[in-house]
């Protein structure tokens, strides 16, 4: 029977606290604490195929301490 490979793609998220005097010295922390990579076990490592993380992060939200929405990228394009 003939073998195939499908590809599929899907966004992937992730947060990063921090502390910070505004939303936007937040952001610029932020950067820093973004993994580089996936885990082993979503890297395929040992059983192929895994997880491309691909692109590029980009912010689209920043919530204080008591979940408010102080800065959203939607929000930031109307």
């Amino acid at each position: 029977m003939p073998e195939y490979t499908v590809h599929f793609e899907s966004a992937a998220g992730t947060s990063v606290k921090v502390e910070a005097n505004s939303p936007d010295e937040a952001m610029e922390l932020a950067w820093d604490g973004l993994p580089g990579g996936v885990c082993a076990q979503c890297s395929g490592w040992g059983n192929p195929p895994g997880i491309d993380m691909s692109g590029d992060w980009e912010p689209i939200e920043v919530v204080d301490a008591d979940g408010n929405t102080v800065w959203s990228e939607k929000a930031d394009a109307d």
